[in-house]
């Protein structure tokens, strides 16, 4: 009995192998074959060689890196790849085109179809960045007739960023390409402006080989703003990425409307761009010109404008006249000043009233009755003798007037500064 039992188990244990062994079998014949797949991925900078791989790739800040996902068979493809994006910290990734280059090559005698991706990464500041590996899912036919999707992951990838000059700093706004243009473009509301009218300024930036997003403001607004001339209104930045045969431009539009505010002359500032040319390996400075324009003045404006220098001169004008008329008043009751009176004398133009007026302001003046005796200088002995001789006119009695109370001015000096040693002019003298 016992060895009927282990016959029994024996027996179940030869089928239970058995069947295994056909299920293994049924398995292999029915597993799809595994495709011919290869996947390759590299760097590349602006300007190098092409397919030149690197281990570690060293780039500039701004400076566009291409990443190549090279997918190639010996079958043919029979759906759209799909490469996953990579997500680096302080790298921009652009969006590759929905279609790969496509091609065909031969390898070791046999024809392969060839797909090449390509992501365009763009470091925002220095330090060491590593691609992740991306996932890549195709689609290939096989000898069978059907078709086979695979998944596969490229292998991470690393490169540097480091600014292209030290003149640069990590803040600094500057545009990193081969080639860029600025074209400025003016529109003026009326031919002849005046105060209330409005100019549109237009500024357009156009670089390679890098992103709209990337170029820097043109205009400062800070700047701006502190005008008084004119109110400033700035209009929806327009940002433009295309391509051009493999190749990237961006272009940046500000425009700005200046409303004029006061007539005279109004000068609209200029500004500059730092730009690292990636062709000469140089930093050049873009300037955006300034331009001045002419304005005409309304009456509004023009009081507007003047309103300070109105109201100073208004201020003169009535202090000036109270002044007058306190003088009237007060000189209504009393003799004029001599310089008046003089003056009036002047007005008439008679030459006898003329030389008493003067001889009398020569007595008041020194005590004196010649004109002759008030200095021996050889100069007041010709004016002297002009006075008796010649008419006199209004500018000549007032520089004889003013002559004369300055000579007076001199002679009290001398008499309040009396010489300590008088004798010493008696001995000067001698030697």
């Amino acid at each position: 009995m016992p060895n009927k039992c282990l016959n029994i188990v024996l027996l179940v244990l030869l089928c239970l192998l058995a069947m295994n062994g056909y299920a293994q079998s049924h398995d292999n014949k029915s597993a799809p074959p595994q495709p011919n797949i290869q996947l390759k991925s590299w760097l590349q900078k602006q300007g190098d060689i092409a397919n030149a791989p690197y281990t570690e790739l060293q780039a500039q800040v701004n400076q566009p890196i291409t990443l190549f996902v090279e997918v190639s068979t010996p079958r043919w493809f029979t759906a759209g790849t799909q490469v996953s994006l990579p997500e680096i910290a302080n790298v921009i990734v652009q969006k590759p085109s929905q279609l790969a280059v496509n091609y065909a090559e031969k390898r070791a005698g046999s024809t392969w179809s060839v797909q090449l991706w390509e992501i365009h990464l763009y470091p925002q500041q220095e330090g060491h960045f590593v691609v992740p590996p991306l996932r890549v899912q195709a689609q290939v036919s096989v000898q069978s007739r059907g078709n086979v999707q695979r998944e596969m992951y490229t292998k991470p990838l690393k490169f540097n960023a480091q600014l292209p000059t030290g003149l640069l700093s990590q803040s600094s706004a500057w545009i990193n390409s081969p080639q860029v243009e600025i074209a400025q473009k003016w529109q003026q509301s009326s031919a002849e402006l005046k105060a209330g009218d409005a100019i549109t300024r237009t500024v357009t930036i156009t670089a390679d080989n890098t992103l709209a997003m990337l170029l820097p403001p043109i205009f400062n607004r800070k700047h701006d703003l502190a005008s008084d001339h004119y109110q400033l209104y700035s209009q929806p930045i327009k940002l433009l990425d295309a391509q051009h045969r493999h190749q990237f431009q961006a272009q940046r539009t500000e425009q700005q409307v200046y409303v004029l505010q006061h007539g005279g002359e109004v000068t609209l500032p200029e500004y500059s761009i730092l730009w690292w040319n990636s062709r000469t390996q140089q930093l050049e400075k873009l300037q955006v010109e300034a331009r001045t324009f002419k304005v005409a003045h309304t009456l509004t404006s023009w009081m507007n404008y003047y309103k300070n220098s109105i109201a100073i001169l208004l201020l003169f004008l009535i202090g000036f006249s109270m002044l007058i008329i306190a003088m009237r008043r007060f000189y209504k009751t009393r003799p004029l000043p001599l310089f008046w009176q003089f003056s009036q004398v002047l007005y008439r133009g008679d030459s006898g009233e003329i030389r008493a007026a003067l001889y009398a302001h020569l007595r008041r003046c020194s005590g004196e009755l010649q004109m002759s005796k008030l200095s021996s200088a050889s100069q007041w002995q010709i004016v002297a003798k002009q006075i008796q001789t010649q008419p006199i006119s209004f500018v000549q009695g007032w520089l004889v007037w003013c002559k004369i109370a300055l000579m007076r001015r001199r002679t009290i000096g001398q008499i309040g500064m009396q010489k300590a040693l008088p004798e010493l002019d008696n001995i000067n003298r001698c030697y």
